[in-house]
């Protein structure tokens, strides 16, 4: 019995000892390595009759072992393209300030940009200077703006001013032209030696440029004094020689009159006088509405009206707009010279 026993056991150890072992884990984590007759075949080759023998489970590891250095190898390829990819992006970053705006901080918050904003920069983006090509010098036109009589607008209060610097406008500078405007504009053409014209064109820009150069009438008077042209229908305030203040005025229409029960001669006469009286405001005479006269001889004064034309038109006395007359009013005091030379 103690031998049947025991030559069974013998049998089973060679057949133990046979057996292929079987890997749990990969090679090289604890455990010797597969000797080479273990090792897979070459992808292609025919599998020998050792590597068939083996367990299917250690088969397929074996095999993800052969593969293993072919997966390294396609990752080291790819992290060789890694610096590549870097500077692409670097000189990315390099061109983007050249475009106006800023490289983008990994890590930030990119700013809301609407798409009006990136058309206005597209809009707004100059050109290099070498795609700039002249054949020809480029002229720069300037445009002037050429005002009317019902204009309004800031070019008739640039307007405006430029009269109220030179005398010729004492009324609001409201960017309106209105009738004061437009007698102001007279009066300055009128002294430029310009026809009369209620259009403000290039012509008359290029004058407010220009100094002008005084014609007093009477060039050895008083350094302050009145001056009335009937040629021109001018009427010129000098302080200290120089006109301070220049108005578009309507004389003597010099034609027989009766009007209102009363006839006479519609005459400006020439020569020196002075300022006897003063009306201020609004006055009635018996021929029409004065406003703040200055009287130099018998019933005839210098005084403000609603109505100046450009010809001659009144009964003797001299018209001139209403905010004039009120500045002329204030400058004028009794015993002023007033000097009325020329014709109609």
């Amino acid at each position: 019995m103690a031998a049947g026993c025991v030559l069974p056991l013998l049998a089973v150890v060679p057949a133990r000892a046979e057996e292929p072992p079987v890997w749990d884990d990969p090679p090289g984590r604890g455990r010797e390595p597969f000797v080479r007759e273990h090792e897979p075949p070459v992808r292609g080759e025919e599998q020998p009759e050792r590597f068939k023998e083996l367990p299917v489970h250690v088969r397929e590891l074996l095999e993800r072992q052969r593969d293993l250095p072919i997966r390294q190898q396609d990752l080291s390829d790819r992290g060789r393209d890694l610096p590549d990819r870097g500077r692409d992006l670097s000189d990315r970053e390099r061109e983007l300030p050249d475009r106006g705006r800023e490289p983008r901080v990994r890590g930030e918050d990119s700013p809301v940009r609407d798409a009006e904003d990136d058309e206005d920069e597209v809009l707004h983006e100059e050109p290099a200077e070498e795609e700039v090509v002249h054949d020809e010098p480029v002229r720069e036109e300037k445009t002037v703006t050429i005002l009317r009589p019902g204009d309004r607008g800031e070019m008739v209060r640039q307007l405006q001013r430029r009269l109220h610097r030179d005398g010729f406008y004492f009324g609001k500078i409201n960017g309106k032209y209105n009738e004061q405007t437009r007698y102001a504009v007279w009066g300055f053409q009128k002294s430029r030696r310009m026809r009369p014209s209620n259009a403000v064109g290039p012509k008359v820009w290029k004058e407010f440029d220009r100094r002008r150069r005084a014609r007093p009438l009477v060039p050895k008077g008083p350094a302050d004094r009145v001056e009335i042209s009937l040629t021109d229908q001018l009427l010129t305030l000098y302080r200290k020689n120089r006109p301070v203040l220049t108005s578009h005025v309507s004389t003597g229409a010099e034609v027989h009159y009766c009007e209102a029960g009363r006839c006479g001669d519609a005459v400006t006469p020439v020569g020196d006088f002075h300022v006897y009286k003063r009306a201020p405001g609004w006055t009635k005479s018996p021929l029409g509405m004065m406003y703040d006269s200055l009287y130099f001889i018998g019933g005839i004064a210098m005084h403000g009206s609603k109505l100046v034309p450009t010809r001659p038109s009144s009964h003797g006395c001299i018209r001139m707009p209403v905010p004039t007359a009120a500045r002329l009013y204030k400058l004028v005091g009794i015993g002023e010279p007033v000097y009325v030379r020329g014709k109609i």
